[in-house]
Parts: structure tokens; sequence; C-alpha cells
């Protein structure tokens, strides 16, 4: 990390002395280019990268439990509509019992 820093102050001097000698922005573009990958591979950087990517990793997994609670809901829904039309008496009719097994 020390290095990193060094480094990055190193090549903000040159910035600014560049500047100041009036290179064009095209002709610093490549040295802020490697400024902020330098930054990007800080520890403060890198765990916030990590971070980031493990609240996005417990949030699809949160998703996909409740996608997973919903559809097994759904399943039970259409169980319990099934087994209630054949407790109707006489049997359900043909197009509440497609209905139902369309639904479920």
């Amino acid at each position: 990390v020390v290095l990193h820093t060094e480094r990055m102050r190193d090549i903000e001097d040159w910035l600014a002395k560049a500047e100041a000698a009036g290179m064009s922005q095209q002709e610093l573009a490549p040295a802020r280019d490697c400024l902020v990958r330098l930054s990007r591979q800080t520890r403060g950087a890198r765990w916030q990268v990590d971070e980031d990517e493990r609240r996005a990793a417990a949030a699809a997994e949160e998703e996909q439990r409740r996608a997973g609670a919903v559809r097994r809901r759904e399943k039970l829904d259409a169980i319990d509509e099934l087994r209630r039309l054949e407790a109707l008496p006489g049997g359900p009719s043909p197009d509440e019992l497609r209905t139902a097994i369309a639904r479920g």
C-alpha cells in the first residue's frame, strides 16, 4: 500500500507540473488513468469493492429465497384448491378441475 500511495503522489506531482507547463489534457490522460487504477488498488477501495460485492450477493440470495417462498406458497395454494374441489359433493366439474390444474 505504501508503494501505491508513494506512486500516486509521484503521479499527482507530475500531473501538477505538467499542467503548469501547459500540457494538453489529451497528453495527461494516460497519467490520470494510471492514477485512477492505483487509487482502486488501495486497501480502502478494495474493501469497498469487496463489501459492495458481498452486499449484492446477499441481496441476490435474499431475492432468490423470497421468490422460492412465493413459488412454494403458490404451489400449496394450488394443492389446497385441488383438495377443496375434490371434497365437493359430486366432485369438481371438468372446467373447475382444468382451471385449478392450470393454476398449479
